[in-house]
């Protein structure tokens, strides 16, 4: 009777918390209970960092008719014989070495900070039949894409798909949520996806590393002493006050979002503004982000301020990491004090 019960009526959920074992005390078996009714292919259970909780927070706490900026889009143009159900293999092969491509956000109200990692068995990379020209297409495809915000909490939060703009060429379009790639990842990703596009169209055995393991870098991060960096942040920031208003121009007709104003240097001055800050000590980088700084004490009428400045965040103990694709990066604050007897170069260093 037992085993019949067994076969004929099984249990549900054959997974209990130990099986997780990043998720510690708040991850209940009731809780799981509820997790494995909502997403009945788990693959595992995983704390968000502090940046994805961030990242998740102003994506669902926007309105709703505002485009995501965490949204990212990246078109590719093929010219010539384009395969595309190898395409599709690919990113399929992509998705399941990957497990930070099957994250999905578990609503806070059921579990807060948590990610579910899916199986990644869900059809990628669809072929969609556009009209027009090639430019309509293109702008078509991007449309159509940016028309279905990433819903956090079902996925994916990373995507693709294909259109042939004429008889000679074909685009895809990869779309994901900044909650799993940063930028650093980015050119990793499209290399592996390269070969195994390569490696599909011509029939060959795969031939690529194995994946770094997204894992270890959560386990990782509970490693490190929380109390002893609470007590440096603490002191660092002694100083800190409360934001003050820019001194910016009201618009005329206020819209909701954000915003962005883009100044493109040519060569010239790129290589002039290089040499400037080699010449003063500085490294590019830190010239713009002091500059910016700088802006910022001006905007805001205060001679002390805080920005935020953005770290790699991969932990150069764990090997590997530097191919490693998923979300890394950081902002940490970077408290800024400028003294009128300085010169701008002598406080930019």
């Amino acid at each position: 009777t037992l085993s019949r019960h067994c076969l004929e009526d099984p249990l549900f959920n054959r997974h209990t918390p130990s099986d997780f074992e990043l998720m510690g005390h708040p991850l209940t078996q009731s809780t799981l209970d509820t997790l494995v009714r909502t997403y009945p292919t788990i693959d595992d259970i995983v704390p968000l960092t502090a940046l994805q909780q961030g990242l998740a927070f102003e994506s669902l706490s926007r309105d709703q008719a505002v485009i995501d900026p965490y949204h990212v889009q990246m078109v590719f143009t093929f010219e010539g014989e384009f395969d595309a159900p190898a395409m599709q293999r690919a990113v399929q092969q992509l998705i399941l070495r990957h497990k930070i491509l099957r994250l999905v956000v578990v609503p806070p109200e059921t579990l807060f900070a948590t990610g579910i990692i899916l199986d990644g068995t869900r059809q990628a990379c669809p072929l969609i039949t556009l009209e027009g020209s090639a430019q309509q297409r293109l702008a078509a495809l991007r449309a159509i894409d940016i028309s279905h915000p990433f819903k956090l909490s079902e996925g994916p939060l990373f995507r693709a798909c294909v259109t042939k703009l004429d008889s000679n060429r074909t685009a895809m379009l990869i779309s994901n949520h900044h909650l799993v790639l940063d930028g650093w990842s980015t050119p990793l990703l499209l290399k592996e996806l390269a070969r195994l596009y390569e490696t599909e169209t011509q029939s060959l055995q795969v031939s690529l590393p194995r994946p770094f393991d997204w894992k270890d870098h959560l386990s990782w991060l509970q490693r490190q002493p929380e109390e002893s960096a609470l007590a440096y942040w603490r002191q660092h920031l002694t100083t800190a006050r409360d934001a003050g208003p820019l001194l910016l121009p009201i618009p005329k007709a206020p819209t909701l979002g954000m915003g962005d104003l883009r100044l493109t240097l040519d060569a010239q001055d790129t290589r002039r503004f290089d040499q400037a800050a080699r010449d003063s000590g500085l490294t590019p980088a830190s010239a713009l982000q002091g500059l910016f700084g700088f802006l910022m004490s001006k905007l805001s009428r205060t001679n002390e301020l805080i920005i935020g400045s953005v770290r790699n965040g991969r932990g150069s103990q764990l090997p590997n990491i530097d191919q490693a694709i998923g979300l890394f990066i950081d902002t940490l604050p970077l408290a800024l004090k400028l003294t009128p007897q300085q010169t701008l170069v002598e406080w930019l260093r």
